[in-house]
């Protein structure tokens, strides 16, 4: 296809228009063995630039925090609206178009289609897609979980200055295989500000120890799943265990929520998978200090859970 750029991530080809350079996710060649039906089209194209534009009525069904980020479901259609970057449709999880308010800021608009876009096509295709980060350390997976603004994309950052390779950034898919929970790798780095990466330089850089020991992940090798963490805020470092039960539940919560017209057996299939997963590894509520100068401390705790 002429004009365009290849990707892969989720296990799925992603092919964008060159205009919309995706530099978080692996570029790839299209490979035979690729299926079609899995491939997913990233465009520019005319989309309104709010749910005012558009005649039909809508049913609104997320809002972040700040009022900045909403989602709109319209039939088998999907809308994201960001106030800053601009909007996007998903048709059937196979196609993302994309309107921009502007030809800067790319790495605004990068983590807007890599996010809201290709996670809600993924997982209009089936598979059960988590709001999350993820990083392999010594080839197990470690996910974070946790509202937008609560430190998972510093927390990929933190354990990618210490040599461990970034799976996923805003999106991570999970696929059960043979009861065996893996990740399918999303991204290659993670978006974070210019303040933030100079702050982790300080904190973790420095450290001679601290060698990359791990390459960029492969955009199609699945990892093994060790442990999904949800993130919170506190004075001190602490660790809680879940319930598998709830455990399923804070999995279900952190699904996409833009799947239109599910049905009871994709809610079963989606609940069952659920289950599955917080039946295989724990699932913890980690309590840690937001403070970039203790990063280090909470990738060391990390490794030594995995190691």
């Amino acid at each position: 296809m002429t004009g365009c750029r290849y990707y892969e991530a989720f296990g799925r080809l992603i092919v964008a228009d060159r205009s919309l350079p995706l530099t978080r996710i692996p570029s790839t060649e299209p490979h035979r063995e690729t299926s079609q039906q899995d491939s997913i089209r990233v465009t520019r194209g005319g989309v309104p630039a709010s749910p005012d534009g558009i005649e039909r009525s809508l049913e609104q069904v997320y809002t972040d925090s700040s009022g900045n980020l909403e989602g709109y479901v319209d039939g088998d259609v999907c809308y994201w609206f960001d106030t800053a970057v601009g909007s996007l449709c998903v048709r059937r999880g196979h196609t993302v178009t994309v309107w921009t308010r502007t030809t800067g800021a790319m790495r605004a608009l990068e983590q807007f289609i890599v996010g809201p876009g290709l996670r809600t096509a993924v997982a209009h295709q089936g598979a059960f897609v988590l709001h999350a980060g993820a990083v392999a350390i010594d080839g197990r997976a470690i996910v974070f979980l946790g509202p937008s603004g609560r430190g998972k994309s510093t927390a990929v950052a933190a354990c990618a200055k210490c040599g461990h390779t970034v799976l996923a950034d805003d999106a991570a898919a999970i696929a059960c295989r043979s009861g065996e929970p893996v990740v399918l790798p999303s991204a290659s780095r993670p978006a974070i500000d210019d303040e933030t990466r100079r702050a982790l330089e300080r904190t973790i850089g420095t450290d001679e120890s601290r060698r990359p020991t791990e390459r960029m992940a492969n955009g199609r090798q699945p990892v093994p799943l060790a442990a999904v963490l949800l993130l919170e805020d506190g004075d001190r470092f602490d660790r809680t265990t879940l319930s598998p039960p709830r455990g399923a539940f804070e999995l279900l919560r952190a699904t996409d929520t833009l799947v239109p017209d599910l049905d009871r057996s994709t809610l079963d299939a989606r609940t069952a998978t659920a289950g599955e997963i917080a039946g295989a590894v724990p699932v913890e509520r980690v309590v840690r200090p937001r403070s970039l100068a203790r990063m280090d401390t909470f990738v060391t705790r990390l490794e030594a859970t995995v190691g």
